[in-house]
């Protein structure tokens, strides 16, 4: 999308070992967008890396937060300054590589066309490196699961790496998505979608983390499993009382 305007928002919760990296081959590629750090006071020192860098780049912000928060309070906090600030597009993805930068301008392209473009796991040519077998063989059940359930076309439900055009976003009612985890970018999906947004997934190839430990807890598992038949409750009720 040329010209445009767009921030890409980036949780961390200890990723020293990776954010430095991330950022500047982020700042090296050929597409217009600042970045946003959400740092949930790491104590590993990931923000002060963070502000040092921003010494070098004005295209650099970081968000400190007073502790551990959650990933979809983080996402909601940058999605309010993104609106209040005007960009016209934004990005989320991981701080860990498991998103590889290089996906970024077509992702970004996508919107000319799109009001979410999912950088996706379970399509054809997408796929996953560097997990055991249980792992994939849960992550896809697990979205398939909730494709069934949230009769959707989409295939992966808990990407987490997405370009959102602004003017979608702002068709949600952003303070009643509840997710903490996976389920909250499952559940913004699906608001997306029940708002009529112009989808398409492109594939990717998601590597496990090689620095730094997995986010990943059972709460977060079991969350994701309920979350689908909420919201199917939810946006039932939301078109009864329509």
């Amino acid at each position: 999308m040329p010209n445009l305007r767009g921030l890409i928002i980036i949780p961390t919760y200890n990723e020293r070992d990776n954010i430095a990296k991330l950022i500047e081959q982020i700042l090296c590629l050929p597409i217009l967008v600042d970045i946003l750090i959400i740092d949930d006071n790491s104590p590993d020192g990931t923000g002060s890396i963070v502000e040092e860098l921003q010494k070098q780049n004005p295209r650099l912000h970081l968000l400190k937060r007073s502790g551990k928060l959650g990933l979809g309070t983080a996402y909601i906090e940058g999605f309010q300054i993104a609106l209040e600030q005007n960009y016209q597009f934004i990005i989320t993805m991981d701080a860990d590589f498991s998103h590889d930068p290089k996906y970024l301008p077509e992702l970004i392209a996508g919107l000319a066309n799109y009001d979410l473009i999912i950088g996706s796991r379970y399509i054809k040519n997408g796929g996953v490196k560097n997990w055991p077998f249980k792992r994939r063989f849960l992550s896809r059940m697990g979205n398939f699961y909730a494709k069934t359930i949230l009769n959707t076309p989409i295939n992966d439900n808990t990407a987490g790496f997405m370009a959102i055009k602004i003017s979608a976003l702002q068709k949600i009612d952003l303070n009643r998505i509840s997710g903490k985890g996976y389920a909250f970018l499952m559940e913004l999906k699906y608001a997306l979608f029940k708002n009529n947004a112009k989808i398409k997934e492109e594939p990717i190839i998601f590597v496990e983390r090689i620095l730094g430990k997995s986010k990943i807890s059972s709460n977060i598992i079991k969350e994701g499993l309920l979350m689908p038949w909420l919201l199917k409750i939810q946006y039932g009720k939301n078109k009864k009382d329509s």
